[in-house]
């Protein structure tokens, strides 16, 4: 792990996330065609890691990805940001999935997320992380979302 006192933590989502831009959004029924599609890395914790990593922070991040495909690839990703993933935590569930859709016109979007292993996030897993509560205690800093239970969330709190 990253230097005791040294990282910023992050506890939170990671998702993948299916973009649509499109010309107008389809009425219920309707099927809008000529949309332009883009994946990208997503989920409130996921971005926040970045984000704290990319100003110059070390950052390890505790989150919960399935042992799919595009687990992997979050996992890919954020090693490739320096972000320390030990803590991250594989199961046998989907990783957390964001359908955006976005009108080009007017840039409103609407979004529905599938959360998978994000919804599953428990305290038991946190536990099963090594010495994750002296990676709470020293943390300098320690960023939570409500993108996960917040029976997780208080659990953290009630460690720090």
């Amino acid at each position: 792990m990253s230097n005791a006192g040294n990282y910023i933590l992050v506890i939170g989502s990671s998702n993948i996330d299916l973009t649509i831009y499109s010309h107008k959004f389809p009425m219920p029924g309707e099927t809008v065609t000529k949309g332009k599609f883009m994946q990208s890395f997503g989920g409130k914790g996921a971005n926040q890691a970045v984000a704290a990593k990319r100003a110059d922070n070390n950052v390890i991040l505790i989150t919960k990805v399935g042992n799919d495909h595009f687990g992997k690839q979050i996992i890919t990703h954020l090693t490739e940001e320096h972000i320390d993933v030990k803590a991250i935590i594989s199961k046998e569930e989907h990783t957390g999935i964001a359908f955006i859709l976005i009108d080009r016109n007017t840039g409103q979007n609407m979004i529905s997320v599938a959360p998978g292993a994000n919804a599953t996030l428990l305290p038991d897993d946190l536990a099963s992380i090594d010495c994750y509560k002296d990676l709470l205690r020293k943390a300098k800093v320690i960023i939570l979302s409500m993108e996960i239970p917040l029976e997780t969330i208080k659990e953290v709190v009630s460690v720090i």
